[in-house]
């Protein structure tokens, strides 16, 4: 075997692999002197070299942790980890392409809280749509900013022009953001000035910019519905409607509209998907700039690293299913100092009236999970996304984020469906029920109360 090889070697260097004379009598005395420790070093030590190498890259069951702590985060990191469970994300690309969907337009991620177990990993580094699924970075960002008790105000407040009677020289609206604040809000203030038997106002309407009737509205459209309003309360309006932002007014609150407790406001808005919510909440504590912000402080990333663009998912933002898992992370983090169940923040599977009622609905599964989802039916031609958690007896809540584009959103839904729950009994995960907290679904859709002043104590003289 020795004679062979060498025998190989100089016949290339015959055939003119090495044309120059000199060289082919240096190599030529270089094998003759170590050509048996060369062959064996061949033949023996790099085959073995290469089987230990490939069960490295490929780690299979094996466990391999190399610690590495992360300081923007209280979640311990690891380099090498722990990789579960590949079988079941074989088997949902194998589905993929059986039905021409490309394997590159899904993504997945699947990982114990602190990242030191890897169960599911698909392109988890590429950008794809969230979708709603920003909705709970907005969450997150709401309640740092607010707390979980917190009620927006809104007040009505007038003030009269001496000496003639019925006539409101301003009137003045003002919100610090309440989300929830419709049309039918603002008509119930307009009856209650006619009620004190106001019939005109002479000078200015003034409103800030966070009464909307419509988040999608412009001051335009805003102006032309107040004007409506005023009318079909019996109101002229003989000045000017003014929309500007203001803190102080000269005149006396009339009326106080409290809104329900941003915890409740939370829950509805993720548990129905409700987009005005998520963008006049929004507009209150700053959008898609102050999101930016705060995900690029808790990830370390750049803000040219990602894209969030609105506060609700519309429109094409773009995450990696690992960013989705560092929302997920600060999620529980802040729902815990906030001493918000997590169950009130996002609604279990097959069990609550939301967007993830029809999901995971076999009684094995159902109530297991708590998740939001995200979808687009146009944009990205068809965006599909699910994150949340599985809640396990061995590792606590499991984030996971399954995210996909460019397809049928009905057939994505089925195929994460079946994801879920393959990855589920192949890990042998053992599910522990979340609890469920009472949902009032008819609260968001009334009008909330007025506190109004007593009429004999609104006069003001300028």
């Amino acid at each position: 075997m020795i004679y062979s090889v060498n025998k190989l070697i100089l016949g290339k260097i015959r055939l003119g692999v090495l044309p120059t004379l000199k060289l082919k009598i240096i190599i030529t005395r270089f094998f003759n002197k170590f050509s048996r420790p060369i062959t064996y070093f061949t033949i023996i030590v790099i085959p073995i070299f290469i089987y230990f190498t490939a069960s490295i890259v490929n780690p299979g069951d094996k466990p391999k942790y190399i610690n590495e702590s992360s300081d923007s985060s209280p979640f311990v990191h690891y380099s090498i980890r722990q990789f579960s469970d590949n079988k079941s994300v074989k088997d949902y690309l194998a589905r993929l392409k059986k039905y021409n969907y490309k394997p590159k337009n899904a993504g997945v991620y699947m990982a114990s809280l602190n990242d030191s177990i890897i169960f599911c990993d698909h392109n988890s580094d590429v950008y794809f749509n969230p979708a709603s699924i920003i909705k709970i970075l907005t969450s997150i960002y709401a309640v740092k900013k607010w707390g979980g008790d917190f009620q927006f105000t809104t007040e009505l407040g007038i003030s009269f022009k001496e000496g003639l009677k019925g006539n409101a020289r301003k009137v003045f609206l003002h919100t610090d953001g309440d989300p929830l604040l419709k049309t039918r809000d603002l008509q119930m203030a307009f009856n209650q000035l006619k009620k004190y038997g106001i019939n005109s106002i002479s000078d200015t309407l003034l409103i800030n910019p966070l009464i909307k009737v419509n988040y999608l509205h412009s001051k335009a459209d805003t102006k032309y519905i107040i004007n409506k309003l005023l009318r079909r309360s019996g109101i002229k309006m003989r000045g000017k409607i003014i929309i500007k932002n203001f803190d102080h007014f000269s005149g006396k609150v009339i009326g106080t509209r409290k809104s329900p407790r941003l915890k409740d406001i939370l829950q509805q808005q993720n548990y129905h998907s409700i987009n005005s919510i998520a963008e006049r909440m929004g507009d209150a504590f700053g959008g898609p700039d102050s999101l930016t912000n705060y995900f690029s402080k808790i990830s370390g990333l750049g803000k040219n690293q990602f894209a969030i663009k609105s506060c609700s998912g519309l429109g094409e933002n773009r995450l990696t299913p690992k960013n989705i898992f560092t929302i997920l992370q600060d999620l529980v983090i802040t729902m815990k100092q906030a001493s918000i169940p997590m169950e009130k923040i996002l609604p279990a599977n097959g069990v609550d009236g939301s967007t993830i009622a029809n999901r995971l609905r076999q009684m094995r599964f159902r109530g297991k999970l708590l998740a939001k989802t995200g979808t687009l039916i146009t944009t990205d031609e068809g965006v599909s996304s699910i994150a949340g958690y599985i809640n396990t007896t061995k590792h606590g809540l499991v984030p996971f984020s399954i995210m996909n584009i460019n397809g049928e959103v009905s057939f994505f839904i089925k195929e994460q469906n079946r994801f879920l729950e393959n990855s589920i009994e192949s890990i042998g995960f053992d599910l522990l029920s979340f609890s469920r907290p009472r949902l009032n679904k008819s609260w968001i859709y009334s009008a909330r109360e007025w506190t109004y002043s007593r009429r004999d104590t609104i006069l003001v003289k300028e």
